[in-house]
């Protein structure tokens, strides 16, 4: 059986990158998850490389941008009753987060993409790990002929890696920014990204801006 190392059939894809046909999605990077003031730092949560996160985060949506690529924020929503009573999933209540009214949902503060990243295209209100899970994001990308799309955010063990797998089943071409996706448990997020590395393309930020650069050169010519 081949090893991983044999396993990395995207490395032609520099080549084959089509920023107009490429979309980022931005996964759970919204106020809530990451501002001091949003409801997981008030539980007492830290990302301990949240500012070198963002920094990589604002190279990466600063240069997909400048591409032309289409830019979709997908954020983190709680459904919530007529008294405005919100339905807290599972995970929330088992990694102790405490919640306010009002937290994670529509039109509120903490539900709003970050302002560092923005502005962007479109954002998806999703209630599950997936960025496509009963939302509208097949059908946008669809649209706009996209068929290849740029991962990133936060909940990289879950929210990111579910997007990539459910993007792979829907025939899109998904690249993991590995360094532009992070969570709560750092250490394990490093090394699925390592885990996952014959599964996917994963790159770094600085790298896949690179190629995005060197594809620009080559347009300019």
């Amino acid at each position: 059986m081949k090893g991983p190392e044999n396993l990395r059939y995207f490395a032609t894809m520099n080549s084959s990158l089509e920023p107009k046909k490429t979309a980022l999605i931005l996964v759970d990077v919204q106020n809530d998850f990451f501002h001091p003031e949003g409801a997981l730092v008030r539980s007492g949560f830290e990302l301990t490389k949240r500012r070198s996160f963002i920094e990589s985060l604002i190279k990466l949506c600063n240069s997909c941008r400048e591409s032309g690529m289409l830019m979709v924020s997908s954020s983190f929503t709680l459904i919530a009753d007529t008294k405005n009573d919100a339905l807290i999933p599972l995970f929330l209540k088992d990694l102790g987060v405490k919640l306010v009214r009002g937290d994670f949902q529509v039109s509120k503060w903490g539900h709003q993409t970050i302002e560092e990243i923005q502005p962007v295209n479109y954002v998806m209100e999703k209630t599950g790990p997936s960025a496509f899970f009963r939302t509208e994001l097949d059908l946008v990308l669809r649209h706009h002929d996209i068929d290849t799309v740029v991962i990133a955010g936060l909940n990289g063990t879950r929210s990111v890696v579910a997007t990539a797998y459910d993007a792979l089943s829907l025939g899109l071409q998904p690249i993991v920014i590995s360094d532009g996706s992070t969570d709560i448990d750092e250490d394990g997020h490093e090394k699925l990204m390592d885990a996952l590395q014959g599964v996917f393309d994963i790159r770094k930020c600085k790298d896949f801006v690179a190629s995005l650069n060197q594809l620009s050169k080559l347009a300019a010519v």
